[in-house]
């Protein structure tokens, strides 16, 4: 249903706006929480809050084959997505991305590197008849 009142107008578009940010606030909470428990190695969280205002993810880092991956929480309350190049553990280069972007990245170095370890974890079996 479609109004021209523009004050309920203004309380739709709160409210859808609302429900984006809590929507990318659990999808980050339940990517973070994933990673953490497959791929610690390769997850740095920074936390904000506790006690007596709300935790929540302030920044999360992930790195991949030099490649850092981050997201950081904006005071608007959404998450900012970045991709950044790391050679020798120093970043060279920081790009904003899209969050479409990001995710595509992401889930692209972690399926090259779940092949990998399948590949190793062969190799490794047929070397030792494991």
């Amino acid at each position: 249903m479609h109004s021209d009142d523009p004050i309920i107008n203004i309380g739709v578009n709160a409210s859808l706006a609302h429900a984006y940010l809590d929507d990318h606030k659990l999808f980050v909470e339940q990517l973070t929480s994933i990673l953490q428990s497959t791929m610690p190695h390769a997850i740095k969280v920074k936390w904000k809050g506790g006690l007596f205002a709300e935790k929540q993810i302030a920044k999360v880092t992930i790195e991949l084959d030099g490649v850092e991956h981050i997201l950081e929480l904006a005071k608007s309350g959404a998450y900012i997505s970045q991709r950044a190049r790391v050679v020798g553990g120093i970043r060279l280069k920081t790009e904003s991305v899209t969050m479409k972007e990001w995710f595509a990245s992401l889930t692209a170095l972690i399926s090259e590197a779940a092949e990998n370890h399948q590949a190793a974890q062969e190799a490794f079996t047929q070397i030792t008849g494991n």
